[in-house]
Order: C-alpha cells, then sequence, then structure tokens
C-alpha cells in the first residue's frame, strides 16, 4: 500500500520543526518533523483538506487534488493562488498573504477568506457563497453579492459604495468603513441586522 494513496487530510501548519500529524485515514495518523515550508512540490490525490496556514509558502502546487474540499493556506507568503481551483472546493482560506488577485471561483465555495491581502478586485463571487471577509486589501468595489450571503467584512479597503445589499434577505452582519447605512437601517429596523462603519 502506498501511504500517499490513503492521506486524506494533511495538516502542515505552523511548522518549526516541531512534529506535525497527517491524518492518513480514519484509523491511521503519521507524525513528521518539518521546517517551516516554503514549497509543496505535489498533494496526494485523495486529500480533500489542505491546511499548509502559517509556513513561508510563496506558490502551491498548480494541480490542487480534484476531490480538495477545504484549502487553508493562510499566513504565508503566496502571490497568487492555482490557476483553477477544483470544483468542488467548500472553503477557501487565504488571508495575511501578498495576493493581488484571486483565480476563478467554483460555484462551490461557501466561505472565503481573503482578508489582509493586497487585492484590487474580486472575482465573480459563487452563487452558494454564506461569508466574505475581504477587510484590508486595496479594493475600491465589490462584485454583485450573492442572496446567501449572511457575513460580509469588507473594512480597511478604498470601497465608496456597496452593491445592493436590500436584496440579499438573509444577511444579518456587514462591517465596512462606509457609513452609508442610513437608507439601508430604515428598511430593516425591525431585523437582527448589525452594522459596523
Amino acid at each position: 500500500m502506498n501511504i500517499n494513496d490513503k492521506i486524506m487530510k494533511l495538516i502542515a501548519k505552523n511548522n518549526k520543526g516541531e512534529i506535525v500529524k497527517f491524518t492518513v485515514c480514519e484509523d491511521l495518523e503519521v507524525w513528521a518533523s518539518l521546517e517551516k515550508l516554503t514549497e509543496i512540490l505535489s498533494i496526494p490525490e485523495n486529500v480533500i483538506d489542505l491546511n499548509c496556514a502559517h509556513n513561508e509558502l510563496i506558490r502551491l502546487p498548480e494541480i490542487l487534488p480534484f476531490n480538495l474540499m477545504e484549502l487553508w493556506c493562510y499566513n504565508n507568503q503566496l502571490t497568487s493562488l492555482p490557476k483553477l481551483l477544483p470544483n468542488k472546493l467548500k472553503i477557501l482560506s487565504c488571508y495575511g498573504n501578498q495576493l493581488t488577485s484571486l483565480p476563478k471561483l467554483p460555484n462551490t465555495i461557501k466561505l472565503i477568506f481573503c482578508y489582509t491581502n493586497k487585492l484590487t478586485s474580486l472575482p465573480k463571487l459563487p452563487t452558494i457563497l454564506i461569508i466574505l471577509f475581504c477587510s484590508d486589501n486595496q479594493l475600491t468595489s465589490l462584485p454583485e453579492l450573492p442572496n446567501t450571503l449572511e457575513r460580509l467584512v469588507c473594512n480597511g479597503n478604498k470601497i465608496k459604495q456597496l452593491p445592493n445589499l436590500l436584496n440579499l434577505e438573509i444577511l444579518t452582519y456587514v462591517k465596512c468603513d462606509i457609513c452609508c447605512f442610513e437608507d439601508y437601517m430604515l428598511e430593516m429596523k425591525d431585523t437582527d441586522f448589525t452594522f459596523f462603519c
């Protein structure tokens, strides 16, 4: 049996020469000692959850596992992400890098954490997106927001106007630098809506 064929969850975060756990399958875990990673050459195809946060990665492999559902690559030195993200991806957590753009996002993503980068724009957002945290970038506008959005955090940008929020029936939390909520607040005064600006 090739151990790479059984790896489903790969955790290689915050490496400082310490012992790190790799979950190979439900019944088997592998422990290894790693230095801070600067590059990942390849990822086993069966990995569905990749956590390589708190390293010094400058790039990820251009081809990620087809079945990858969670990508946790925050607090690295990444300047870009692979051009094609897996079509089963549900969580993208890439905050605290040097990203200037995001690739086309698969429509399966529900959570995006891309704050504290150098993003100047965002691509079209998935229609099932629930949470978007894109604060502390260089954004001047936001794309159309899906009506599934529940939480939006976009403070620390150069955004002058938000997209229409009134159509977002389940949006309950917004944090931004724009104090243009008077109209929204009048319409939503009897809801649990929370604004921070």
